[in-house]
């Protein structure tokens, strides 16, 4: 046999690195528009980038994109709300969301890839939800420690962050199932 070979999946793996650090990214300048904070915590962009990150690209990758966000922050980019970076954001006020951010996207990218059809939409709110949720209980732990308050008095005091959140998780869902009709391959097979 001659001619060339090309070695199987290479140009698969090329594919979902470019796009794990293209959402990486975008991340990280949709945590460059915030407004004041509550407690240390701002009200950014950056959760509907995560959310998004995991709805478009499958719970795989959109993980591996908040993980690579989120190291290059530790490594000192300033990448984080308001071009916070540094290790020391995971035991700050923001750390618990910091923190679950890769479940967040797992959680919306695993119902994105699950559910086909018209359900998908509807599936990526759940998941989302549970995603928001738990990143809201994280979030609150997190401001409780640091700010030295009950845990129940920071859960009560972060809940105004929730309806923008789930606004933000509609949007993110009808911008993934937009994606997902334009280029039906890019979550692959199940």
């Amino acid at each position: 046999m001659t001619g060339t070979t090309t070695r199987p999946g290479r140009s698969h793996v090329a594919t979902d690195v470019a796009l794990v650090a293209t959402f990486a990214a975008f991340i990280a300048v949709c945590a460059q528009f915030a407004l004041p904070s509550v407690n240390g915590v701002e009200f950014s962009l950056q959760p509907f980038a995560v959310l998004l990150c995991g709805a478009v690209l499958g719970a795989r990758r959109g993980f591996l994109a908040v993980v690579l966000y989120l190291a290059l922050g530790a490594a000192g980019l300033p990448v984080f709300v308001q071009g916070a970076s540094g290790a020391g954001q995971f035991v700050g006020a923001t750390g618990g969301y910091l923190l679950t951010f890769p479940l967040v996207a797992l959680a919306a990218g695993l119902a994105a890839q699950w559910f086909r059809g018209p359900r998908r939409p509807v599936a990526i709110v759940i998941g989302g939800a549970i995603g928001i949720v738990l990143n809201w209980l994280a979030g609150a732990l997190s401001v409780s420690l640091v700010a030295n308050l009950p845990y129940s008095t920071a859960a009560k005091t972060l809940a105004v962050f929730l309806p923008a959140d789930f606004v933000k998780l509609v949007i993110a869902a009808a911008v993934a199932t937009a994606v997902h009709r334009a280029f039906p391959q890019l979550l692959g097979r199940r």
